[in-house]
């Protein structure tokens, strides 16, 4: 089983991760940095607006983000793009 805490989430070819640090979940470009500190943006799970916290199950080509409010699935569909499913 996958380990998002040590392993980001990846795909071939694709120049970008998901990773996590400090509980947090980030998107992460691997391309360098085109503009100061818009490397990386954090991934938020959200409900009426509001953050809510959540809990991530991982596999080597799929996230579920799970809160009490439902969950968000994320996977690459291809190098240039990720998909987020919410159910």
């Amino acid at each position: 089983m996958m380990n998002i805490n040590s392993v980001p989430f990846s795909y071939y070819g694709s120049y970008m991760s998901i990773f996590k640090h400090d509980d947090k979940l980030w998107l992460q470009s691997l391309h360098g940095k085109s503009k100061g500190n818009m490397d990386s943006i954090e991934i938020l799970v959200t409900h009426n607006g509001n953050p809510v916290p959540f809990k991530v199950v991982e596999n080597y080509t799929l996230l579920e983000l799970i809160s009490d409010f439902g969950k968000v699935k994320i996977c690459f569909n291809t190098a240039q793009k990720i998909v987020f499913l919410q159910h």
